[in-house]
């Protein structure tokens, strides 16, 4: 009956593991990625597919073009990176309803990097207040459930850096229950306790 009931659990884990998505225990790592940067299902510059699943992805290299298709990157962690990292973690965490073209700018923007001549028309004054409002959040730390941004390197000269959101761990509540504090014997109720016990005693004594 053990050995079926062990069986079983490796079995349904076996059916789970491929569900699972890219996570940031994985970091760093080498994945093979696809790179698409035509006509993306969310709100981002281009997509970018890591096995399954869809990545919104953003340019961080404005002087070269995104290549697609697959290849090999070493994936790294930005959170914590350094203050330009800093500003565009909040970036993406309060983009709030500025349009693809806005962000990117003003990862541009924030990066000290030249806007090409025919995406200049995306600095527009959301992009602006983006970049202005992060000078404030140089120190910024994604929370638990707030995006971060996974830096993306190919290697052999395959594309231009690139930068993923990821969604950091969900916190769970500590399920510890707090203890229930014990009342603190009252200090005052000291003396009346003691002439009480003094009257019973001298009460029985009386008696015998």
């Amino acid at each position: 009956m053990k050995r079926l009931i062990v069986a079983l659990l490796v079995a349904a884990l076996c059916m789970v593991a491929p569900a699972v998505a890219f996570g940031w225990d994985e970091l760093p790592t080498e994945k093979t990625v696809k790179v698409i940067s035509v006509n993306p299902t969310s709100n981002a510059f281009f997509d970018i597919h890591i096995g399954q699943d869809i990545y919104p992805t953003w340019c961080v290299d404005a002087k070269k073009d995104v290549n697609t298709g697959s290849y090999t990157a070493k994936l790294s962690t930005t959170i914590g990176a350094g203050e330009k990292w800093n500003k565009i973690n909040w970036v993406l965490n309060n983009k709030g309803d500025a349009t693809y073209k806005e962000v990117q700018a003003a990862i541009w923007t924030i990066l000290g990097q030249t806007i090409r001549w025919d995406q200049r028309s995306w600095y527009t004054p959301v992009a602006k207040k983006l970049v202005m409002d992060a000078k404030c959040h140089g120190d910024f730390i994604p929370e638990c459930g707030q995006i971060g941004a996974v830096l993306v390197k190919p290697k052999r000269g395959c594309g231009q850096d690139t930068i993923f959101e990821l969604a950091t761990p969900v916190c769970i509540p500590d399920p510890t229950p707090t203890p229930t504090p014990v009342p603190e014997f009252p200090t005052m109720m000291i003396p009346v306790f003691l002439v009480g016990s003094l009257m019973v005693a001298g009460s029985i004594l009386k008696k015998e």
